[in-house]
């Protein structure tokens, strides 16, 4: 895995969440939600067949668990579920990070890291022969601004303006005006403000 701080992980879940809000005008149609409560920003990846992915940072401390829906790895869908992977995945998580999970999701679970210094060193307790679909979820959050213009155009159907997609990725921020020309409306532009006070 390429290893990354809580910084550019924020930038990143910042740049992915507001194209999302951008243009997509349904909540229920977007990929990304994102929410803060107290030192906790959440982020949650749903693509609406079954895959998901959550991102929770609370202070120094990033989990980010996930779950692919045709990975061999979920026990969901196993007609005899293999309950020591539980125990093995989250093997050495803190249990501060674990009860931000109710018990659900945990089982909704593939793949899981989590670092408690800021991103410097991450834990994984890895499947041998699996990666539970981590490297195409975690994939959504790359900082290359190319690969992110050309995923954003294939998604969304759309031709986007390079300069300012590249801006957000680079940036993580777009102003009113940036964010119409990317084809938000105003509504959109309102919320995706409402919304910085999660990141500040």
């Amino acid at each position: 895995m390429e290893y990354i701080t809580s910084e550019q992980l924020k930038l990143r879940l910042r740049a992915l969440t507001i194209l999302d809000m951008a243009l997509t005008s349904e909540d229920w149609l977007r990929l990304m939600s994102a929410g803060r409560e107290g030192d906790l920003i959440w982020h949650i990846f749903d693509n609406g067949g079954g895959d998901r992915m959550w991102i929770y940072i609370k202070g120094s401390s990033i989990v980010i668990k996930g779950f692919d829906h045709e990975s061999d790895l979920n026990q969901l869908a196993a007609a005899i579920p293999n309950f020591g992977f539980f125990e093995k995945t989250f093997r050495g998580m803190p249990s501060v990070l674990i009860r931000l999970f109710e018990q659900d999701e945990l089982d909704e679970t593939t793949f899981c890291l989590w670092t408690t210094d800021g991103g410097d060193t991450w834990n994984e307790n890895p499947a041998e022969n699996s990666d539970g679909g981590k490297d195409w979820l975690m994939g959504y959050l790359t900082d290359d601004a190319k690969e992110f213009c050309q995923w954003a155009e294939d998604y969304y159907g759309k031709k986007l303006p390079s300069d300012i997609t590249e801006k957000l990725v680079r940036e993580g921020r777009l102003s009113p005006d940036e964010l119409k020309a990317l084809g938000a409306s105003d509504e959109a532009v309102q919320e995706i403000q409402g919304y910085e006070e999660i990141w500040a």
